[in-house]
């Protein structure tokens, strides 16, 4: 799968040479600008997403796959690197597309766990 990435300052062509599905995670081997990353990602808790970057020893946390800027961001700060920040964040936005994967909204799963453990809604009084 190719895609095109860009910082704003310059764009660049990126690929996701091979990918595994693992059933609830999955991983990719992405080449951008001369660097090959190798990257495990999945569904975490209430929603969110982990993304793991072992030999960039980088880890994080993001909500939506589809969030190509904020996700740059993010991850360009995990890896101390915004080209490969941006480019790690193109390659999951073009792969959920390509595979169709959803988003979860666990916003009322988590309120349900705030409220087994005793907080309430100050809305309802």
């Amino acid at each position: 799968m190719e895609f095109n990435c860009s910082n704003g300052k310059t764009t660049w062509q990126g690929k996701i040479k091979n990918y595994k599905e693992y059933g609830n995670h999955y991983s990719l081997d992405i080449s951008a600008r001369g660097s090959g990353i190798s990257l495990y990602f999945g569904q975490a808790s209430f929603g969110q997403w982990f993304i793991c970057i072992p030999d960039w020893n980088a880890g994080l946390i993001i909500g939506d796959l589809r969030q190509v800027s904020y996700n740059a961001e993010k991850i360009g700060v995990a890896m101390e690197n915004d080209y490969d920040g941006h480019s790690v964040a193109k390659a999951l936005f073009v792969f959920a597309e390509t595979k169709k994967i959803q988003e979860k909204d666990a916003t009322q799963e988590y309120l349900d766990i705030l409220k087994a453990a005793g907080f309430k809604n100050i809305d309802e009084g």
